[in-house]
């Protein structure tokens, strides 16, 4: 009785294969970020390109551009751009067919440049002087991430593709130069922008998001 059941299996995986081998894959796909649109603080226009490169190996290209759109949580942000570039290999565990799912799991490096201009309180000589100014936070930053994720079919060529991962960013972050005597009572996220924070060289945890809207061919 196992060893025929252990035979309709492999049969019933073997027809699956040669179904899978006979429908059209699809080798090349654009990509559009839902997620990084909706970005409460650092939002962005994010476009992706990926190509087949064996079988089930592809390589995926994404650029992004950062916007200043005003959110809530960006308060005390006067103006916000950036540029972001990655490139990743992904990895699906099954053919990429025009009318199937197929897990991925995908290793990634990518660049991050940050300009941003701030709002502050301004104080000096023991707060008898103050003023309101901006100042400005440039920041360049480098991961390395690993991500796992599906790729869900919506018709022949449109595709939803899912994920999340975790790695390590490397960021080198300068601010513009103030009198040496001053004090910032920063406007906004004050974690996020605090004149001086984090200045230099320092590391954080990096978790990116894949929520592209995909059409192959």
């Amino acid at each position: 009785m196992l060893l025929l059941c252990s035979c309709i299996k492999a049969g019933a995986q073997n027809q699956t294969e040669d179904i899978a081998a006979q429908l059209p894959a699809l080798r090349q796909g654009l990509g559009l970020s839902v997620v990084h649109w909706l970005d409460p603080i650092q939002p962005g226009v994010y476009l992706s390109y990926q190509h087949q490169r064996r079988r089930l190996l592809f390589v995926r290209y994404q650029m992004g551009y950062l916007l200043f759109l005003n959110y809530s949580d960006q308060d005390g942000i006067q103006n916000l751009n950036g540029l972001r570039l990655r490139t990743s290999l992904r990895q699906y565990r099954e053919p990429l067919i025009d009318r199937g799912n197929a897990p991925f799991w995908e290793a990634a490096v990518d660049y991050r440049y940050l300009d941003v201009t701030i709002a502050g309180d301004f104080s000096r000589s023991n707060f008898q002087f103050q003023q309101r100014m901006d100042y400005s936070m440039w920041q360049h930053s480098f991961s390395l991430n690993v991500l796992a994720g599906f790729s869900l079919a919506f018709s022949q060529q449109v595709r939803f593709d899912v994920g999340i991962g975790a790695g390590l960013r490397l960021n080198y972050r300068q601010f513009s130069p103030v009198p040496e005597d001053s004090f910032f009572s920063t406007n906004g996220n004050p974690w996020l922008w605090k004149y001086g924070a984090r200045e230099g060289f320092h590391a954080t945890l990096s978790m990116p998001v894949i929520m592209d809207l995909c059409y192959f061919w």
